[in-house]
């Protein structure tokens, strides 16, 4: 009766959803309560019991509701929709909470939306629903979902009256929600510790991006050939040597951590993929001699593809929107995921190279043997007591130790692979943490049952293809054409920078002002300029945007500021103290900006060709 008036609701709201509500139950049924009002009944076993009070169904939920103990809480997960009758009064009584509901498609809620009128339930501008069953899937939608901010108020709570009919689904559903939570954790540190690197380095990665070969020249180039990804998780060391009977009938690809490990070994991986911001990862490289095929991340340590003697094929992770703009000039290079690790984005490099099986070598997640990673490397540490590590499933079963940032990666492998249909993927660690949806297999019978029969010089492949592409590069004309680019935006960006400094100094006045003749005349003459000055500015703020990744929404949101100076008439107060700091840190932006640009015009007026 009320199923197409909720559907038109939930494909306005959650158009994904749409295909999932139109599953009925199997194992519960709408029935009416004393009161009248709907309610629902579990079928099990041939015998029928409520889920829902067979009297009051209402009265029910109202009751949990009210006895919630999650005041001032951010966001608020309940596990278990059924009749809804207590999300209508937990939305009433946390107002303005994030409200997060789970319960499997084809649960007691589908019943919901044929017996009860949820339209003003499912319009609640608070509600979010997932309609999903596997924690892997959860984990991702809360992950995708929350912000920063909420990570640390966030309160999971099972409705009894049907959580008793997922017990043991929602013991899972819990702990992925609190996964979620925790990856966006990382995340948002990683941001914050990176985000200033990565601006840095993107600029003075520009020649090497310009005049590198891009990685979406290897994608497909490798159909079906079987692949390894080697990462430098302790478990490396059991069989690395291994890896030499590989070599020619896989190809290997190596982050770079475990470049060091494998040339020990005489083993020289077909392609190296770096995409570390930080200047140790630089260390890495200065002891390597051997010519490597490398796929760089455009905000890797600029040290590296400025200095390193390989064949560089340039690829972009993150979304920097100065690359995005340059595209529209040069040629586009190519997206890899970026993911929590160089692992990820080698593991992703595997699949769009159309390597089948992807084999996963040296990728624990977890503290095999109280290591952090594979002997041999820069980073190999062992695990101090008193760090704040979280409890995982084994590789041979049990329990392993593995720190947050590691199960972060975990999770991200998880569900990824989930996805991949068309390709197998192997842990053949032999160590560290299970990742579901691998085949776990002794890297010797990988090598038995998959290894291609003849040896083939796949870093040979690459290279010419490397030198073929090198030569289409018109390297001189590339250069000249950035060098314009990057004149007009440094015009731009000191347009920017002059705004602002008058905009900070008329605000000045306006303090000083204000602190001497409170009604004078000058107050408001000085607001008539600061109103002109501030449209002057965002005019100039907003040509710039592209040229910083601190003005990146989702980076403004990671810092918990925002760099967008905007004035309002009668600003006084601690309110025009903020109006001016944030008009100094965008003009600190400004002056970074300025500073980035001018040393890579200097270097093309050096260097034209």
């Amino acid at each position: 009766m009320f199923f197409e008036k909720n559907l038109a609701v939930i494909r306005e709201r959650f158009p994904e959803l749409t295909e999932k509500v139109k599953l009925e139950s199997s194992f519960c049924r709408a029935a009416v309560a004393k009161n009248g009002l709907p309610t629902l009944k579990a079928i099990e076993g041939g015998r029928e019991f409520y889920l829902h009070s067979p009297y009051d169904p209402a009265n029910e939920g109202d009751r949990w509701a009210e006895g919630l103990d999650a005041t001032g809480e951010n966001v608020i997960c309940v596990l278990g929709i059924g009749m809804a009758y207590h999300l209508e009064k937990v939305l009433e009584r946390f107002a303005g909470v994030s409200v997060f509901a789970v319960e499997p498609a084809g649960g007691p809620f589908s019943l919901a939306l044929r017996e009860r009128d949820l339209s003003h339930l499912l319009a609640h501008r608070n509600l979010n629903l997932c309609l999903e069953e596997d924690p892997l899937a959860i984990r991702e939608f809360i992950h995708t979902r929350i912000s920063y901010e909420m990570i640390e108020k966030l309160k999971v709570f099972d409705y009894p009256p049907i959580a008793r009919a997922f017990q043991e689904n929602f013991k899972e559903v819990k702990k992925a929600v609190l996964e979620g939570g925790t990856a966006v954790y990382v995340d948002v540190v990683t941001i914050r510790t990176f985000y200033k690197q990565w601006t840095e380095n993107a600029y003075n990665n520009l020649f090497p991006i310009v005049r590198s070969p891009g990685v979406k020249e290897l994608f497909g180039r490798f159909e079906n050939v079987p692949g390894i990804v080697v990462a430098a998780g302790p478990s490396l060391n059991k069989n690395v040597r291994l890896l030499a009977e590989t070599k020619g009938r896989m190809l290997i690809i190596a982050v770079d951590t475990a470049v060091r490990v494998l040339m020990k070994e005489g083993i020289t991986p077909d392609l190296v993929v770096t995409i570390d911001p930080e200047p140790l990862t630089s260390k890495l490289w200065e002891e390597v001699k051997t010519d490597l095929c490398i796929v760089f991340e455009a905000g890797v340590h600029h040290w590296i593809p400025n200095n390193v003697d390989g064949r560089f094929f340039a690829a972009r992770c993150n979304h920097y929107p100065m690359l995005v703009w340059l595209e529209s000039v040069f040629p586009e290079k190519g997206r890899l995921e970026l993911g929590p690790s160089t692992a990820s984005v080698a593991f992703n490099l595997a699949y769009k190279m159309g390597l089948r099986p992807i084999v996963m070598v040296g990728q624990d997640l977890a503290f095999s043997e109280g290591l952090t990673h594979a002997r041999d490397t820069m980073f190999g540490r062992e695990v101090e007591s008193g760090e704040s590590l979280v409890e995982v499933e084994g590789y041979y079963g049990g329990k392993v130790m593995t720190s947050w940032p590691l199960h972060s990666m975990l999770q991200w492998f998880e569900t990824r692979i989930k996805l991949l249909e068309d390709c197998m993927v192997i842990n053949a660690t032999e160590g560290g943490a299970n990742i579901r949806g691998t085949a776990g297999m002794a890297l010797k019978e990988v090598i038995a049952r998959f290894a291609l029969p003849e040896g083939q010089d796949f870093a040979g492949q690459i290279r010419e293809l490397h030198a073929g592409l090198d030569r289409e590069i018109e390297a001189g004309k590339n250069f000249a054409k950035l060098g314009s680019l990057l004149q007009g935006a440094l015009v731009d960006v000191e347009e920017c920078r002059r705004a602002c400094a008058r905009q900070i100094k008329l605000a000045g006045r306006l303090v000083e002002t204000c602190a001497r003749k409170p009604d004078s005349y000058r107050i408001r003459e000085l607001e008539g300029q600061i109103q002109k000055a501030n449209k002057i500015l965002l005019k100039a703020r907003s040509k710039i945007l592209h040229l910083h990744l601190a003005f990146n929404p989702s980076i403004e949101a990671s810092l918990g500021k925002s760099f967008l100076p905007v004035w309002r008439e009668g600003m006084r107060g601690g309110e025009l103290e903020t109006f001016i700091s944030i008009s100094e840190e965008l003009k600190e932006k400004a002056d970074e900006i300025i500073s980035y640009l001018k040393t890579v015009l200097a270097k093309i007026e050096r260097k034209p060709g």
